[in-house]
This record gives structure tokens, C-alpha cells and sequence, in this order.
């Protein structure tokens, strides 16, 4: 079920008359920064388990601090939640009370922070796929935070906003079974420090596709240093105009790097293919 944005009078009646009193198993509402508050009190449906929020205008006036606060969350068998805002306010009361712990799914598509992020995921321990839609630098890179681990995690997106430093983000999780992870943004700032760290320590060992979108800055991203950090990686996407020498092509098809990579491709366009592996071999070798 979907409702387009309404007005307060109509949000009123359709709280009693639908949302409490039919089987809804999925849910699409958009609503005003004012009237969320009304929504989360006022609802109450045991059967929901994907809720895709739309939030909408907020002039800017001040709210009061007592409609930032609900009883309880009124979904709580929710597996996939879908945020969107145009604005950061998840710092509400709100999120207190949702029952993180049963979601497998969740997508925030809003500027937020990496600390905002990593305080909502304490809480989210059963996650199987998260998607972080501009995100933001955090100014002292919350470096000193302990990580979350999330050991259902299978797939991770980070759109950064300009400039965004997604490994920031990354840097406080740990994700032992991660099989997908996607960076886009532009002019994305790259810390390959910070990567080869985490890879030391176990994070992608079951990585399988690494998808890089958008721009980044390369003075600090190399893709013989990546694959090396990533030795089970089978499928690489790396932005158009990535530097790709042939000595890192020679050691893919001998062997020496990135043994079982499947798929290198640069800004879409497949720069080498295991499969095309003998042909590379004899035109080198002749």
C-alpha cells in the first residue's frame, strides 16, 4: 500500500480506518516533518514488514521537544526499512524505540554522518544488506569508536556526497561474510591505508564484486594494491580513467595477482576477462 503526502485531517483518518485495520504487509507513506510524529503514535500494524518511508518539507520552525518523542515503534516484526529525506533527523527521539534487532534490511538515503550511521547499527546486529545514500564526512572521522560487527552482512552500497571519504564509514564495521560492496560518489577520497588495514584484518575475505562509480581521487587508490588486499575478489569495476599497467595484467593472467578474478572492467568496458586469459597469454608471450 502507498499514500501520497496528505494533510493532517486525511493523515488522521486513514491512521484508524487503513493503516490499524487491514493486513498491510508492505507500506510506502510520505509524509511532512510535522506530522511524523502523529504517524508513529497514532499507528499500530503487527503485520508490516517493509516500510519504505518518504519525509517530506520541513519549513524549519522549531519542534517542539515533546513531538520528538513516541511510545513505541509501530511496526515491530519490520525486516526492511527504506528512509528518505532530503534532511538529517534522525537524531529524533524515534529511532529509540524501533526493534532494530529483527531487521535484515535497511536503506537510509538522507546526508548523514558515518557516527550516525554507526550509532543506528549498534542496534542492528541481524542486517543483511545496508545502503547509505549520501553520506557524509564525519570532521574527526570517528576513528576511535569500536567497531560493529554485523555477521549477516552481505552487501553494502556507500553513496558519498562530494568529497565523501567512504572509508570512514567502513572503518567502523566489521563484516566477516560480506560478498557485495559499492562506492559511488564524485570525486570520492579514497584511503588506501585504511582498506589494506581492514583487509588485514579478515573483512573480505569472502568478497566476491567490488563496484566503484562516479570519481575518485587517485593519488591514493591502486588496483594491484586493491587486489592484492582482496585475494578472493572474482569481479572488479573500477571508474573510467583508473590507470591499469601492464605489468598488473601480466601478473592477473600468470597468476601472481588476483588468482580467482573473473571480470576487471574499467568504466564499464571490460579491460580483461579470465576467459580471454590464453588469448592475453599468447599475444604477450608472441
Amino acid at each position: 500500500m502507498m499514500s501520497n503526502e496528505i494533510d493532517d485531517h486525511h493523515l488522521n483518518l486513514f491512521i484508524p480506518t487503513i493503516l490499524n485495520s487491514y493486513r498491510i504487509g508492505v507500506l510506502i507513506v510520505m509524509i511532512t516533518y510535522e506530522q511524523l510524529q502523529t504517524f508513529l503514535s497514532g499507528v499500530r500494524n503487527e503485520m508490516v514488514e517493509h516500510l519504505t518511508l518518504y519525509y517530506g518539507s520541513w519549513d524549519g520552525t522549531y519542534i517542539p521537544e515533546e513531538l520528538h518523542q513516541v511510545p513505541h515503534f509501530p511496526f515491530p516484526n519490520l525486516k526492511s526499512f527504506y528512509f528518505y529525506s532530503d534532511y538529517h533527523r534522525l537524531e529524533l527521539e524515534w529511532p529509540r524505540y524501533f526493534d532494530w534487532n529483527r531487521l535484515c534490511h535497511l536503506c537510509l538515503v538522507m546526508p548523514i554522518r558515518p557516527s550516525k550511521v554507526w550509532e543506528i547499527l549498534r542496534q542492528a546486529m541481524a542486517l543483511e544488506s545496508l545502503k547509505v545514500f549520501g553520506l557524509k564526512p564525519d570532521v574527526d572521522g570517528h576513528h576511535g569508536a569500536e567497531a560493529v560487527t554485523l555477521p549477516d552482512l552481505t552487501s553494502l552500497s556507500i553513496q558519498v556526497l562530494n568529497y565523501g571519504e567512504p572509508c570512514q564509514l567502513l572503518h567502523l564495521l566489521r563484516y566477516p561474510n560480506l560478498e557485495y560492496l559499492r562506492i559511488k560518489g564524485p570525486n570520492v577520497v579514497w584511503d588506501g591505508g585504511i582498506f589494506s588495514s581492514l583487509a588485514r584484518q579478515s573483512n573480505f575475505n569472502k568478497l566476491q564484486r567490488f563496484v566503484f562509480e562516479g570519481t575518485i581521487t587517485m593519488d591514493n587508490f591502486h588496483v594491484d594494491r586493491l587486489l592484492n588486499d582482496l585475494p578472493n575478489l572474482r569481479k572488479l569495476s573500477v571508474p573510467d580513467g583508473t590507470k591499469i599497467s601492464q605489468s598488473t595484467l601480466m601478473k592477473l593472467t600468470d597468476g601472481g595477482l588476483g588468482k580467482h578474478l573473473t571480470i576487471l572492467a574499467v568504466g564499464g568496458v571490460r579491460l580483461y576477462s579470465r576467459r580471454f586469459e590464453s588469448t592475453m597469454n599468447s599475444l604477450y608471450k608472441g
